[in-house]
Parts: C-alpha cells; sequence; structure tokens
C-alpha cells in the first residue's frame, strides 16, 4: 500500500514540474533585460509580459504597444515599448520594454 501512495506522490510531483516549467515557457517578462541588442531600449530593466512569442507582448492599462525593427549584424530584431504616447515609441512615459529575435534577415 505505501509504495501505491509514492507512486501517486511521484506522479503528482512530476506533474507540477511539468506544469511550472509549461508556465514558465508560455508566461515571460519582469525581468531585467541583460543585452538590449540594438534597440537602445527606454527600460532594459523592466521586460514587458508575454504570453508565448515575445512578439506577443502586452501592456498595462494606460499603456500603448509601441514597435519597431533594427539591425544586430545580419539578424532583424524586433524591439518593442509600452508607452504612454499613442503615436510613438520616442516620447511618453515608458512602463517596460522588450526584444525578440526575428527569422529575417538585414
Amino acid at each position: 500500500m505505501g509504495s501505491f501512495f509514492t507512486t501517486i506522490l511521484n506522479w503528482l510531483r512530476n506533474w507540477y514540474a511539468w506544469l511550472v516549467a509549461l508556465i514558465r515557457r508560455l508566461f515571460g517578462g519582469g525581468g531585467t533585460i541583460e543585452d538590449d541588442k540594438c534597440c537602445h531600449l527606454a527600460r532594459p530593466d523592466n521586460e514587458c509580459r508575454y504570453f508565448g512569442d515575445k512578439a506577443s507582448f502586452s501592456c498595462p492599462d494606460g499603456y500603448y504597444r509601441q514597435w519597431w525593427h533594427c539591425c544586430e549584424g545580419t539578424q532583424l530584431i524586433g524591439c518593442g515599448e509600452c508607452t504612454t504616447n499613442t503615436s510613438t515609441c520616442w516620447s511618453g512615459s515608458f512602463e517596460c520594454s522588450i526584444w525578440w529575435w526575428t527569422t529575417q534577415p538585414c
């Protein structure tokens, strides 16, 4: 009987570890950005939250998604920020920043 409970407990631990790994892989952001590549981000201290792909980043209420591209060597990089400005990413109050690899060459 004890081995049955041990088996169930181990299964639950493995399932929980798998679930945590999945959540960490799908939901990200909120930390420091180590290297902002060619983006010159306003807030490398606060990465924007994202679900799945970093290009799908989200902004808190009152902030707007602004994004652009730049070249890092021969690779096109996507850059984004959440700002209070509705028309440009070059001004406003910034909440967070993010960058992501694209599949396009420069």
